[in-house]
């Protein structure tokens, strides 16, 4: 277990619990409902049928107005260039379908480095940069930058909400892979801003691999979860804390 402290001092009680199914739920301003970018671009590849649209109805018929139509072509042949060219520069600019150099460009303007990460590991970086940039701090803008990181369902996650404005992200599951614990971190304290208060508590291993003390009085022997020896061949994963 990794516990990464924004932080010195711990809080007590929760003043608010977010588990993954009530965050899913919520709405999120860093993650436009239904999955919906209001900020993706709709090209446009008519815009000569749309000038003549715009006539006065009595210049509508081409036969009446031949020249006002081929004018109204000639200029919206060129807006339909300046229209591709901008259509063309948005398609090297998606995160989902851009590629090396271009993706670098996305990551610089949002500063997000790629630290020798190929695309695919680099992509879901730049997206929860983004969401993170976007976030208002909230319960479930967090959950957007973990979830961008670790859209895997068998990470476990719970968000515990504290007064004055202070969270813990409870993180565990065997399928992390190979992320960056401090990448993560780095990215939920610009989320969350400022003024509020942020706990990490991050489990790689399966939760029973974990150390654990005995349930009650009793001593009992577990090589999976008690004190381990040297070699560390048994016992439970200890907690490491970075401040």
């Amino acid at each position: 277990m990794l516990i990464l402290l924004d932080e010195e001092a711990a809080p007590s009680t929760p003043s608010a619990s977010y588990t993954l199914d009530a965050l899913s739920a919520l709405p999120s301003s860093a993650a436009p409902a239904g999955g919906q970018d209001p900020y993706a671009l709709a090209c446009v590849t008519n815009h000569a049928d749309d000038a003549v649209t715009l006539f006065l109805e009595q210049y509508k018929p081409e036969e009446k107005k031949p020249r006002l139509h081929e004018l109204a072509r000639i200029y919206s042949r060129q807006v339909q260039e300046v229209e591709d060219a901008f259509c063309a520069l948005s398609y090297v600019l998606d995160i989902e379908r851009a590629g090396g150099y271009w993706l670098d460009r996305i990551g610089a303007i949002v500063g997000q480095p790629r630290d020798g990460a190929i695309d695919d590991d680099y992509r879901p970086f730049v997206r929860a940069k983004i969401l993170a940039l976007r976030s208002t701090g909230s319960g479930p803008d967090l959950y957007a930058v973990i979830r961008a990181l670790l859209p895997d369902p068998g990470v476990l996650l719970a968000i515990e909400e504290y007064d004055p404005k202070t969270f813990v992200v409870w993180i565990a599951g065997d399928s992390v892979g190979t992320l960056s614990v401090n990448a993560l971190f780095n990215l939920l304290k610009i989320a969350k801003g400022a003024t509020i208060r942020l706990f990490m508590v991050f489990l790689p291993e399966p939760a029973p691999d974990a150390f654990a003390f005995a349930p009650g009085s009793t001593e009992t022997i577990d090589a999976l979860s008690g004190f381990g020896n040297v070699a560390e061949t048994i016992g439970g994963a200890f907690a490491g804390v970075r401040a």
